[in-house]
């Protein structure tokens, strides 16, 4: 696994022993700007980017349009609802608090190296608020059969009332069936998806109701 950091000398020293911790890290580039890295993005082509964007948030969609296949891990001390939709609508792939246990980081790393997304713990509520409340009523059925044909009709139903914020009880009575079903629904949702947490799904929940809610990127 190939990773490139953006952030300061003092943050780049501990994520690089961190990342010798992991075992099959390979930092390829170090900066202190995601311009920076942006720039040098397609000499180091990294599997993996460790940024924390502070004021150049718009960088992050250049650097996917420039490397699409490149995942973003936002390595950030806080995050708002809007900021974290702000950042899923550039398209980063998961978002971890510079307070969290190294293990976390660990965490995030791989789920978003494996394509899961991660979302800190620690704003998951914040996260799922913003889903509440944003996309001025996008409804995902509208995208399902293109974007999820591996999904049944009722998982794509579960998956939309997710979108729209909702708990397990709220959706069980939602579409009349049990607690204990909606459970089996959303856990084969997230082994279709590799995910591994609801928050992991709220991520890719909030990232897919950005991309079809207007904005081209």
């Amino acid at each position: 696994m190939k990773v490139a950091i953006a952030d300061t000398e003092l943050i780049r020293a501990g994520i690089t022993v961190a990342l010798t911790k992991f075992g099959d890290a390979d930092l390829v580039g170090a900066f202190d700007r995601c311009s920076e890295l942006l720039e040098a993005l397609p000499q180091l082509l990294p599997d993996l980017c460790i940024i924390d964007p502070k004021e150049e948030v718009a960088c992050l969609g250049m650097i996917k349009q420039s490397c699409p296949t490149t995942k973003i891990l936002i390595f950030t001390a806080a995050c708002s609802g809007q900021t974290a939709k702000a950042y899923f609508g550039e398209g980063v792939d998961g978002i971890v608090l510079k307070s969290a246990p190294l293990e976390h980081l660990e965490l995030a790393v791989r789920s978003v190296y494996g394509g899961a997304g991660w979302v800190d713990p620690s704003i998951a509520a914040i996260i799922r608020e913003s889903a509440r409340g944003s996309t001025s009523g996008y409804r995902l059925e509208a995208i399902a059969e293109a974007d999820f044909p591996e999904l049944t009709e009722r998982e794509r139903d579960v998956l939309c009332e997710i979108a729209d914020g909702k708990s397990n009880v709220e959706i069980a009575t939602a579409l009349s069936i049990s607690h204990d079903t909606v459970k089996s629904h959303i856990r084969k949702i997230m082994h279709k998806f590799a995910i591994h947490s609801r928050t992991g799904l709220a991520a890719k929940v909030i990232r897919l109701r950005e991309l079809h809610s207007g904005d081209p990127r």
